[in-house]
């Protein structure tokens, strides 16, 4: 019942679950306010190269 565009812990646990199905929402979240949540999610499910990329940026508090 939670909107997972908002709620990180949503995604975390879609990572954990290993949802393959979930991968084409997350890819389109990585550009969102829950960025990184969701590249980790994605690196957990698939090992999601792009995950560093948008991690790094996060980190840097770059914007995008």
């Amino acid at each position: 019942a939670r909107d997972p565009t908002t709620d990180g812990w949503v995604l975390d646990g879609l990572g954990e679950l290993r949802s393959e199905e979930a991968v084409p929402m997350l890819r389109e979240l990585v550009r969102g306010p829950v960025a990184e949540d969701a590249a980790i999610a994605l690196w957990r499910i698939s090992r999601w190269r792009g995950a560093v990329r948008v991690l790094r940026r996060v980190l840097a508090a770059e914007r995008g």
